[in-house]
């Protein structure tokens, strides 16, 4: 049976760095391997249309691809012997949605750029075109070293979503699980919609369906997992929490290149890695 791989897309940049040395820990806590994967293409001028032009010649391209992954393996402690360089001719959001389709690739990893006030609003161009097209789990990490020895945080909300999450999260995470269900009180004109207490039990019934239906699945693999409610808004609610990563997970229903708001704000917002997973298991 071959290894789960682990994909990270490398540049060059500490960003890229944090990010492989993330995946290579988590990789190695479950047995598998990764591939540093460092695209490179020849830039176009002209619009859409125009002939290829290229002020630096394809093979120097290659080299300072060859070369981005080298430096950041340079940073890192140790490097394990079965990790895979892979340079390759092409654009890099395609590159890696398509190894993201692969049957042993169990998610993609990207770093993010440390972006100050800005990061509410801002997410880098690849890192944002993985969370929205790519068929498989995509992690967005942080800039920093990252803790593996904490909970696992999962977001859940009663969907088919956050059901693939958990259970992603029961594979790759860590023994303990914090499954959390944020909700908050709707209101119209300043008039809310229910009393409390029927949002409270709505959101419970909610939290206990996920937990029947992970339950009714196969075993889990950690050794505990707590379902919590929480009131306020689910995005502040998760990004403040203590964790080693953070899972939520795309909105069923929504298109293919579409990603919910909690997932699009937490991915921005948090200071762990956070693993976006697709609508299915």
């Amino acid at each position: 049976m071959s290894k789960p791989i682990v994909v990270v897309g490398v540049d060059g940049s500490d960003a890229a760095t944090d990010a492989l040395r993330w995946a290579i820990d988590c990789a190695e806590a479950h047995g598998g391997t990764v591939r540093a994967v460092s695209a490179w293409n020849v830039p176009t001028f002209g619009g859409p249309m125009a002939e290829p032009t290229a002020p630096v010649a394809g093979p120097d391209l290659a080299q300072a691809a060859a070369d981005a992954i080298e430096h950041s393996l340079s940073q890192l402690d140790r490097v394990p012997a079965s990790l895979e360089r892979v340079v390759v001719h092409g654009d890099p959001v395609a590159l890696l949605e398509q190894m993201g389709a692969e049957p042993d690739v169990v998610m993609v990893v990207v770093g993010r750029r440390g972006l100050g006030r800005l990061a509410t609003v801002l997410l880098g161009s690849t890192s944002r075109a993985l969370i929205h097209g790519a068929p498989c789990p995509v992690a967005v990490v942080p800039r920093g070293k990252h803790d593996h020895g904490g909970p696992t945080l999962v977001g859940v909300d009663g969907s088919p979503g956050a059901l693939a999450a958990l259970r992603w999260a029961d594979r790759w995470g860590g023994p303990h699980i914090i499954a959390v269900h944020a909700w908050r009180v709707h209101y119209f004109h300043n008039v809310p919609m229910l009393p409390r207490s029927e949002f409270a039990e709505m959101a419970q019934a909610r939290l206990e369906k996920t937990q029947r239906e992970f339950e009714a699945g196969p075993p889990a693999h950690a050794t505990q997992i707590d379902y919590r409610l929480t009131e306020g808004d689910a995005r502040s609610m998760l990004v403040s929490r203590h964790a080693s990563m953070l899972v939520v997970g795309k909105c069923h229903g929504l298109p293919a290149r579409m990603v919910g708001s909690v997932a699009a704000a937490v991915t921005v917002r948090s200071s762990i890695p956070v693993i976006v997973t697709p609508p299915t298991e």
